[in-house]
């Protein structure tokens, strides 16, 4: 009786052999929108008419500044979603971004870590080198797919 449970066993762990590609990094391409951040949000586009309705929100509030188009998307979403989240870094800050996409759970993750580097003023060195979104072009995930922005600050 031993012996069937554990081919039984074998049987089923061999069925559920893991599939490799179910959660795989994809690539990503930083994209400069110099003049397209609002402090303390993130954006997921997956429209030219989102992306404008979002450009004219942010660009409105900017005087004095000519570098946004707000009329046309800067690539085709048909092919590509552009992600972004706001970041502020002190000089010694570290950041790192990765895309996720998991097929099992049909999502593609932009995950972002910030990590802190202490300073002599006890949260860094108080020279805020960086600050604004962190925009990516990302293949556009197959149809159902969720697209979520995980930020974790250490």
């Amino acid at each position: 009786m031993k012996k069937s449970h554990l081919i039984l066993v074998l049987i089923l762990l061999l069925g559920c052999k893991s599939d490799e590609a179910t959660i795989e990094k994809i690539g990503y391409e930083s994209i400069g929108l110099q003049c397209l951040f609002k402090e303390d949000t993130q954006y997921i586009i997956t429209s030219e008419e989102a992306y404008i309705q979002m450009a004219r929100q942010i660009y409105d509030h900017r005087f004095g500044h000519d570098c946004a188009d707000t009329t046309k998307a800067p690539f085709d979403f048909g092919k590509f979603v552009l992600i972004g989240k706001y970041t502020s870094l002190d000089e010694n800050d570290q950041k790192s971004l990765t895309v996720i996409q998991n097929n099992i759970q049909q999502r593609l993750l932009y995950k972002m870590t910030v990590t802190r580097v202490p300073g002599p003023t006890g949260g860094g060195f108080g020279n805020f080198y960086s600050s604004g979104m962190n925009w990516v072009k990302v293949a556009k995930p197959p149809a159902g797919y969720a697209i979520l922005i995980d930020f974790t600050e250490n």
